[in-house]
């Protein structure tokens, strides 16, 4: 939801066209394969910039927790470079 928000309030465009997936689905019953192919396309854009978002905040989340659990719990923990740690000897 945030990211639609910001490509509307920053480019003018939706990430999901709604008006064009409520056209493919309303013609599901008409012409399937036509209107699924418009319904894909029409996601495309949505699942491209999840995937790039999601991927961006799985890095972000394992540096974090990397870090904190090297800083907060350093009696029994040490850094293994700056996504992982290991455990002291």
């Amino acid at each position: 939801a945030t990211i639609g928000f910001l490509h509307f309030a920053l480019f003018q465009e939706s990430v999901i066209p709604i008006y064009e997936l409520g056209q493919a689905i309303s013609r599901l019953s008409e012409n399937p394969a036509g209107a699924l192919g418009q319904l894909a396309f029409g996601l495309r854009g949505f699942l491209t910039l999840f995937a790039i978002h999601s991927g961006f905040a799985l890095t972000g989340y394992q540096l974090v927790r990397a870090g904190q659990m090297a800083r907060q719990y350093s009696f029994a923990y040490m850094p293994a470079g700056p996504f992982f740690w290991r455990r002291r000897s």
